[in-house]
């Protein structure tokens, strides 16, 4: 925590308020890009080290603008729509929880660790092996950690999966935690069921560069979190204070908090926090999975 603070302090100047407006710009631009000329990133926009190394260093940013390939039909452009959309609420959210530096620190640093990555499957395929470089793709993953930081720090808050079902983001932030997870241990199995040194080492790598990937969730979401949690005594305090408070509201029969969305109260459902929403004009409460979703009010 120290370090971050340091850091918040050094940089704070430089943070880019509402990164996530200029980000998705680029993820969008990028996909404008592979629907007009399909190959023109895997040509002259990806991560390739050869073509760095001749002087092509622009590659260096644009491997952000990977496109998600998806269809020119309307059901893939819709999905595409919703999914900016999505990724546009957590990273509001992200940003309102951490701060602009440490949400800009996030989103940075992800592209950073992406790239090692990149690097590490290229010396591992191209140089050693001989083979072509599988590159990962630079917002994709970035996304892909902030949607396991929001899950993971608003667990209760509810999304319509496929744009039907309502289901709460921490189930799919495990299902997510445990694909990744499942991916690493496959590679693993392939290192040491193989008697061949190469692919050995190759699916090590592989296996390495999808772990660099994740830092940025590791560092700034578990260790950062664990860090700063209160303690014991601290948080026996606040239960107890939460206990007497849900108590005294039930003797009275009257809710101490409301939420101006869904109408819940602590009466409803004692697990239930509220907020009181600093964007909006005068004093507006709501519940977590309202707190960054609802229409601020001006």
């Amino acid at each position: 925590m120290k370090f971050l603070q340091a850091v918040e302090k050094r940089l704070g100047k430089y943070a880019i308020p509402n990164v996530m407006k200029y980000i998705l710009t680029l993820y969008v631009i990028g996909n404008i890009i592979s629907i007009c000329m399909p190959a023109f990133y895997e040509c002259y926009l990806c991560l390739d080290f050869d073509a760095i190394a001749k002087g092509q260093v622009w590659r260096l940013f644009t491997f952000i603008l990977a496109p998600q390939y998806m269809g020119i039909d309307l059901i893939n452009i819709l999905f595409f729509v919703v999914s900016v959309y999505f990724y546009r609420m957590i990273g509001n959210a992200l940003e309102a929880t951490w701060g602009v530096v440490r949400f800009n620190l996030y989103i940075f640093s992800g592209l950073i660790f992406n790239f090692i990555a990149g690097l590490i499957l290229y010396i591992s395929f191209k140089q050693f092996a001989g083979l072509d470089v599988p590159y990962l793709h630079g917002l994709d993953v970035v996304f892909e950690t902030m949607f396991l930081a929001f899950a993971f720090l608003f667990p209760n808050v509810k999304v319509l999966y496929m744009m039907v079902i309502p289901i709460k983001v921490k189930y799919l932030g495990l299902l997510s935690g445990f694909i990744m997870v499942m991916q690493i241990l496959y590679h693993f199995y392939c290192a040491f069921a193989t008697n061949e040194i190469a692919v050995s080492a190759l699916h090590i790598m592989s296996a390495i560069a999808m772990v660099v990937t994740m830092l940025n969730f590791l560092f700034f979401v578990w260790w950062a979190n664990k860090a700063g949690r209160p303690s014991k005594a601290v948080r026996k305090r606040r239960k107890d204070f939460r206990k007497q408070q849900r108590t005294f509201s039930k003797q009275e029969g009257q809710p101490r908090h409301r939420c101006e969305v869904c109408g819940r109260t602590e009466l409803d459902d004692p697990n239930l926090e509220f907020r009181y929403c600093s964007k909006c004009k005068g004093n507006h409460e709501y519940c977590m999975e309202h707190l960054f979703t609802h229409t601020h009010v001006k």
